[in-house]
């Protein structure tokens, strides 16, 4: 067995498998079978009259299938998470004569769906919890519409706990403990009067007040008229208000914890959220705390990893650790210019030392990003296709090999294969096919065609990370730095009492607490006096092999090595040495970690391979991540 799916799949903090009938079903997958190893491709009318849960792989499916309705039926569709699942196409409800059907669809990103019927009309309800709402979901019968802790990317007003984020020209929304971030807001007398006991959040948005000619932002200001550089949440407020206020409409008080104010229950602030996620310690963050509430999809506050080209910027990914195919601005990197992104290609960027502030547990990386996964281009170390092949292997270790047709000209190409032909024809839907014993060749090839192995059926995206408990003790103030070294800026005591002036300097740039750097070619530094830091030496950039290890050889022969592993973000856990919790390394084979993206983690803790391994949460102190978008991996 190779690539397989997670070891469970939980509805309400139970076991799936035990309480229904689950498929399985991947883009990349052949007939309607439906297992773990033979996964039911997601185009195929899939048709079932049980409770029955669809586990969607990664990538992009534009389902065509049929859930049939019956008594109390409930269909639940569970993806990998928004933007790993894209789903798109039409779901045929075949009516029965029963009502009660409901259908649950969890963690995916969610395209035009229509929902198409046949048979008599019946009553059919929908619920979308944690999915990325992108495109109109079309119904055709009168059951109930549900949003339920979703990112809408549309105008939809009916969310609950949900986020909008750069939505263009909608009102504001119904629910309650949403927040809006990035979007032109209408503002009316009615909705206010509608809504005002509602928690919002307003991060970042434009607003159109009564009868303003367009949306513009909110931008206190002082007694002279001056813009305030550093406004705070009463600023906003008031400057809401006063807006309002020339619109003859009125911004009615709230009274709530004891503090009545004007739309007291709603937050207006600025650098407070990113993608629809509320920043950890940010205005927004403030006011939850006070109100003893979260607002938008996500419950969790995240601390802010920044893509910067200031590479002295905690907490971010630079320039220092990419490759020449990466291209990195303010917020976001692409493939450099000169790629063509409809090619196989794979860029990648390093992020600085990240301290965790002490050893901490991983629950989950929510790596935000809009990449343009129509084209095929994900954000993932992990190539779901091998290189082309000259021949089929078709069995081995009792697991069968899966191929796709793809083109290397990106036009209409073919192959025979016994004696069926596969296209790269996606219309004919017939790129797919399965070794079968005995046959190994394939012929007939038209166009240019060429044939690669599906390595991982789940399309699992991954990145990767090395994440250690400690560094070696040394504070260094003086000497000379080492070559190729990752270094860290470290307050003397408190790291809060660290000041603007708390700064090493490195190659002419000012690194502040909480800084790394990467040392190449200069090897001085030097500490202004006054300055209240030292530097912490961590790792070699290479060390994916210890043996080459010499300055720290000795400190890291008993601890958590530096090494760059592969991990699914949405399930950051591990094997850890001799099968034990207060083990201090990870267990690794062939040199690699074993974490949740290594290709026999989900196998050994479920005891495919013969003994059954605990799997433990990933902890550390000290954390470095690597992102790759790649192209490899195939859209059908």
């Amino acid at each position: 067995m190779r690539w397989t799916w997670k070891d469970k799949y939980y509805l309400n903090n139970l076991d799936a498998e035990k309480l229904y009938k689950v498929l399985y079903i991947s883009n990349m997958g052949i007939g309607t079978l439906g297992t773990r190893d033979y996964p039911a491709n997601s185009s195929c009318r899939l048709s079932t009259d049980t409770s029955t849960v669809f586990v969607f792989s990664g990538g992009k499916h534009h389902i065509n299938f049929t859930p049939t309705v019956g008594n109390t039926v409930n269909h639940k569709m569970q993806g990998a998470g928004i933007n790993k699942t894209i789903l798109t196409g039409i779901m045929h409800v075949n009516y029965g004569s029963i009502y009660g059907t409901t259908f649950e669809a969890k963690d995916m990103t969610v395209g035009a769906v229509t929902q198409d019927s046949s048979g008599n009309m019946r009553t059919v309800s929908w619920t979308f919890t944690n999915c990325e709402i992108n495109g109109l979901f079309s119904k055709k019968d009168a059951g109930s519409l549900i949003y339920n802790k979703c990112l809408f990317r549309i105008p939809d007003y009916s969310g609950q706990r949900c986020s909008y984020t750069g939505v263009k020209g909608m009102n504001i929304p119904s629910g309650n403990l949403n927040l809006v971030d990035k979007c032109d807001v209408v503002v009316t007398q009615a909705l206010i009067d509608s809504y005002k006991k509602n928690y919002i959040g307003f991060n970042d948005c434009r607003f159109k007040i009564g009868k303003e000619a367009d949306f513009s932002p909110l931008l206190p200001t002082d007694s002279d008229n001056n813009v305030i550089s550093n406004p705070t949440e009463s600023d906003f407020r008031d400057e809401f208000v006063n807006r309002c206020t020339k619109e003859n409409i009125t911004a009615s008080s709230v009274l709530d914890f004891d503090e009545e104010l004007a739309v007291g229950r709603w937050i207006f602030s600025k650098d407070s959220a990113l993608d629809g996620v509320v920043l950890n310690d940010s205005m927004i963050h403030a006011f939850e705390k006070r109100r003893y509430i979260t607002l938008g999809y996500y419950e969790p506050r995240i601390l802010n990893v920044r893509i910067s080209t200031d590479m002295t910027l905690p907490n971010s990914i630079t320039p220092a650790g990419s490759n020449d195919k990466a291209n990195i601005d303010t917020d976001s990197f692409t493939f450099s210019s000169d790629i063509d992104i409809t090619n196989p290609c794979t860029a990648y960027v390093t992020s600085n030392i990240i301290y965790l502030g002490g050893k901490q547990q991983l629950n989950k990386i929510n790596i935000v990003n809009n990449l343009p996964v129509e084209y095929g281009v994900f954000l993932d170390n992990t190539p779901s296709l091998s290189g082309p092949v000259t021949s089929i292997i078709p069995y081995e270790d009792g697991t069968a090999r899966d191929y796709i047709v793809r083109s290397s000209n990106k036009l209409p190409a073919s192959i025979t294969y016994d004696g069926v032909t596969y296209t790269t024809n996606l219309t004919s839907k017939n790129n797919l096919f399965r070794g079968i014993p005995g046959k190994t060749m394939f012929s007939d090839i038209q166009g240019n065609a060429a044939v690669y192995e599906i390595t991982d059926k789940t399309v699992a995206q991954t990145i990767q990370m090395r994440i250690v408990r400690k560094v070696p003790s040394s504070k260094i103030t003086t000497g000379t730095l080492q070559e190729n070294y990752w270094y860290y800026v470290q307050h003397n005591s408190d790291r809060e009492d660290a000041i603007a002036t708390d700064v090493v300097i490195y190659n002419g740039k000012r690194y502040p607490v909480g800084g790394s750097f990467l040392v190449k070619g200069v090897l001085n530094f030097s500490i202004p006096t006054g300055s209240n830091v030292h530097l912490r030496r961590c790792w070699r950039e290479d060390y994916d092999n210890p043996t080459q290890e010499i300055t720290d050889a000795s400190f890291w022969q008993n601890e958590q090595k530096p090494k760059w592993f592969d991990v699914i973000p949405e399930d950051p856990r591990c094997i850890m040495k001799n099968n034990s919790s207060i083990a201090v390394e990870m267990q690794e084979r062939d040199g690699k970690y074993i974490a949740s993206g290594h290709p026999d983690f989900y196998n050994e803790i479920k005891g495919s391979a013969g003994g059954l391994l605990p799997a433990f949460p990933i902890k550390g102190s000290y954390m470095q991540l690597r992102l790759k978008i790649t192209t490899l991996n195939p859209i059908t």
